[in-house]
């Protein structure tokens, strides 16, 4: 094939991706690949590294909490804007774990 007919190749393959333009034209894959990346068209720009924050959990609305322990000792807890988590951290603090 002649050089023209390759370099229209190899734009259209730049264009519409190699297997595509490959298939539709009839042409070798391995050949219009090998003059893809010859010109250096085959490789885009080196991918950096984007940090993307990780979601911060929604806090609950207002919420009580009461706890009674088995000598009844209670406790209420009254929050607003936390998380589960904090809420359990919060009331394994006030109460403690082995009670």
């Amino acid at each position: 094939m002649p050089a023209a007919l390759w370099a229209a190749a190899v734009a259209l393959a730049r264009q519409h991706g190699l297997y595509t333009t490959a298939r539709t034209l009839h042409v070798d894959y391995g050949a219009l690949k090998k003059r893809l990346n010859a010109t250096g068209a085959g490789r885009g720009p080196s991918p950096t590294f984007v940090e993307l924050p990780a979601a911060r959990p929604t806090g609950l609305g207002p919420c009580v909490i009461d706890l009674e322990g088995r000598r009844g000792r209670r406790l209420r807890i009254e929050v607003t804007g936390v998380t589960v988590a904090d809420l359990v951290t919060l009331t394994q603090g006030a109460w403690g774990r082995g009670r």
